[in-house]
């Protein structure tokens, strides 16, 4: 996938959890405190802008309700709801 691709994905998938990017941002951040991740952050990984931090991208992935998963080196991207425990 392009990073276009990739931001459409996230940006959808934030929208039908019905999260801003603020609180999509928040909920980076608080998996990673130091990561200084923010509402523009999310915006630019949305326009395929800037993807330098694959980690915390697929974590705004996953928050937004994709499960991830690597086996052999492939990224595999499962999208639906994630079971909270909130």
């Amino acid at each position: 996938m392009t990073p276009g691709a990739l931001g459409e994905l996230l940006r959808h998938m934030r929208k039908a959890r019905g999260l801003t990017q603020t609180e999509l941002a928040d909920r980076v951040r608080a998996r990673y405190p130091h990561a200084g991740t923010h509402a523009g952050t999310i915006g630019r990984w949305e326009q395929g802008i800037s993807l330098r931090d694959k980690a915390l991208f697929l974590t705004a992935l996953e928050e937004a309700g994709a499960k991830i998963h690597v086996k052999s080196g492939a990224l595999l991207i499962v999208l639906g709801s994630r079971n909270d425990a909130e």
